[in-house]
């Protein structure tokens, strides 16, 4: 019944997307600390369910300087959320760096980056 869903949805549980979406459970620590963890689920949301705040969080703050991002990628994330999302998916299982990533949400905190509710 799940699979006919599945298949009736169009989902393509092989596409990379979804293999590096599924993925990503794996490879997320949380600390025990509440509010730690809870900065984690919500970047761990911005980037998987809200790609407009994901772009306002990296190209609105120093998240670019922060995270080493070379200009290349940079330009090519900028244009094309399927990218953006790619590389949040990568940012979030390799890179993720918790006090830079709490950092640069002060900033934005501080400067309004967000236009949106940061709450889940």
């Amino acid at each position: 019944m799940i699979d006919e869903w599945i298949k009736s949805q169009g989902i393509d549980l092989n596409n990379p997307i979804e293999k590096e979406f599924g993925e990503l459970k794996d490879k997320l620590r949380f600390t025990g600390l509440k509010s730690l963890d809870e900065h984690i689920k919500r970047v761990f949301f911005m980037v998987c369910y809200n790609i407009d705040l994901f772009k306002i969080y990296v190209f609105e703050s120093s998240f670019l300087q922060e995270f080493r991002v070379d200009d290349d990628t940079a330009e090519k994330i900028r244009g094309n959320e399927l990218e953006l999302l790619k590389f949040g998916f990568k940012w979030l299982a390799n890179n993720w760096d918790i006090k830079k990533s709490i950092k640069i949400r002060d900033e934005c905190l501080k400067k309004s980056c967000f236009k949106f509710d940061f709450a889940l």
